[in-house]
């Protein structure tokens, strides 16, 4: 019975792998995750989203883990890992506190980011700014994408859910204008 539950979850894994990287909506990314209201070259600066870009919910792994737990009788055997914090205290020294409302703002700018350091809740998204004259590559745990300049990108998903609490190092290339992220366990 082992046998079988492994080779289901198997073809599962690759049928979902498969509606990832397969050519069609995605396929002008490269197959990247995209962060949802990153634009593609040629869209309306502003949050205009009618470009090109898509958006693959995070429903369809939640979905996905429940057929395969209902099949199996296994719960909760796809269940994502929280990516682990990069360090335990910020090398920025000081952070901006976590605002009220849903979303965390970081503006990426050619020298330092705005803030260097933010504080974030668990339930809270974050939006980063391209305020640089290029188009920026930005990743975070589970997220990448390309933001064009003047443009934002909003992650679709509570930081909460994809990552652990402590530290994380927002990765922007090109190098050195990445800020970080002090998720609290709140």
């Amino acid at each position: 019975m082992q046998n079988k539950n492994t080779f289901l979850i198997f073809i599962m894994m690759l049928f979902l792998l498969a509606a990832c990287v397969l050519p069609g909506e995605n396929s002008s990314n490269g197959g990247e995750v995209p962060i949802a209201g990153a634009q593609d070259t040629g869209s309306a600066p502003g949050g205009d989203t009618s470009g090109t870009s898509a958006s693959i919910s995070p429903d369809v792994a939640t979905a996905t883990a429940a057929a395969i737990a209902a099949l199996t009788g296994t719960p909760g055997i796809l269940t994502p890992s929280l990516k682990p914090a990069d360090a335990e205290s910020p090398t920025a020294g000081i952070c901006a506190e976590p605002p009220a409302g849903e979303f965390v703002v970081m503006t990426i700018r050619p020298d330092v980011p705005d803030p260097r350091c933010a504080i974030a809740r668990r339930d809270q998204q974050l939006v980063l700014v391209n305020a640089t004259v290029s188009p920026i590559e930005a990743s975070l745990g589970i997220f990448n994408a390309t933001i064009q300049p003047g443009e934002e990108g909003r992650l679709d998903m509570a930081l909460g859910e994809y990552l652990a609490p402590g530290v994380h190092f927002i990765r922007v290339s090109p190098p050195g204008m990445g800020g970080e992220l002090l998720l609290l366990d709140k």
